[in-house]
């Protein structure tokens, strides 16, 4: 088992057939995640600089 602060939980829900299905709740690494604060360049830009 992992022992990282930034895991995401991994559980099994029943279908209506009765297999299993594997399923991973990743909102809480969501949250942990620092977000970009700038856009992307345009790749169309990039070439123009080379």
């Amino acid at each position: 088992p992992s022992k990282s602060p930034m895991a995401s939980p991994v559980f099994f829900i029943k279908k209506k057939a009765g297999s299993l299905h594997l399923v991973q709740d990743y909102c809480v690494l969501n949250a942990m995640i620092v977000k970009n604060c700038y856009p992307l360049p345009l790749i169309s830009e990039l070439i123009n600089n080379l």
